[in-house]
């Protein structure tokens, strides 16, 4: 695979770690929300449910398996093949 990080020995590796590392930098984004949240319950209550959030997503490995498609089926969204239908 060429033009890709050498730690990486398949295609399907290396698209469990874009997917994990797109789903940390969305969490990243709502996280950072926080310090905009003017009323001291509202922010309160916000950390609470991002906090929830992101255990749920580190449960799951951050989704790093729905572009894999050597996962199972119910873990990935991809078909063996790689592709994608429209649901």
């Amino acid at each position: 695979m060429s033009g890709i990080d050498a730690r990486f020995k398949t295609k399907s590796a290396y698209m469990k770690y874009n997917c994990e590392n797109r789903i940390r930098g969305y969490l990243k984004e709502v996280e950072g929300y926080t310090q905009t949240i003017p009323n001291a319950k509202t922010k309160s209550e916000y950390k609470k449910v991002v906090e929830i959030l992101a255990e749920k997503l580190k449960a799951a490995r951050y989704n790093g398996t729905y572009f894999d498609r050597s996962e199972k089926d119910v873990h990935r969204l991809c078909t063996e093949e790689g592709w994608f239908t429209c649901q």
